[in-house]
């Protein structure tokens, strides 16, 4: 991992943006034949077990839908943790803003077979994370809708790499040269979305652990 020499390669980015609507279509690139929404784990740790608890699952026992739920988010990022009975459903989950490194993990290993140059990516992180890791070399910075990322380049492998020193920060947009696939972690949500071809999509479902639903980019965020 090492900053790019330009922001070129990440041009493409903004002009498939579309910042006009609350969909997911602004924090994703448009013009991949299929999308997914990654939900971030939720944990409910009690005294004797601890468990994965589904979005979803959380959103119905609060009587709403998914998609309900994540548009009544607050800027926490963080659904209920109760039911109405106050009756706990979680109490544990990722940071806003990042991967945590077991679907960073779970992610190369599927998109890794997409793709024909593992060994050039581009990775994009806020500028506004404190405590970064700075190199010597300051990383070019381009924008997007409300953002300015700073540009890394190095193999998809480098997705394990800390940008932080004390703790795992992830990039919040990466992508292969060929631009088979993107992903983005935004740094408000807790959760993540792939652009790619159907069958790596596809792969993804069938191959994670994780709470994972197809999606458009004209879905509601």
């Amino acid at each position: 991992m090492k900053p790019a020499i330009s922001s070129l390669p990440a041009d493409w980015i903004a002009n498939r943006l579309n910042p006009g609507q609350r969909a997911v279509g602004w924090f994703i690139p448009s013009g991949y034949e299929a999308y997914v929404r990654i939900m971030h784990p939720l944990v409910l740790v009690t005294e004797v077990s601890s468990m994965r608890v589904k979005w979803r699952d959380v959103a119905v026992a609060n009587g709403s839908s998914l998609e309900e739920l994540l548009m009544s988010l607050s800027l926490s990022g963080e659904p209920p943790r109760e039911r109405p009975s106050g009756e706990d459903l979680w109490s544990t989950t990722s940071d806003n803003g990042t991967l945590t490194l077991e679907l960073a993990s779970t992610l190369l290993t599927v998109l890794e077979k997409h793709t024909e140059t593992l060994d050039k990516c581009w990775f994009a992180v806020w500028d506004g994370w404190t405590g970064m890791i700075k190199p010597e070399t300051a990383p070019p910075v381009f924008r997007i809708p409300w953002r300015e990322l700073l540009l890394f380049e190095g193999q998809m492998k480098d997705i394990l790499y800390l940008f932080a020193p004390d703790r795992y920060q992830s990039a919040n947009l990466w992508w292969p040269d060929d631009r088979r696939w993107c992903v983005s972690t935004d740094i408000d949500f807790n959760w993540t979305y792939v652009g790619a071809t159907q069958t790596c999509i596809d792969d993804f479902l069938a191959n994670s652990p994780f709470e994972a639903y197809q999606i458009t980019t004209s879905t509601v965020k």
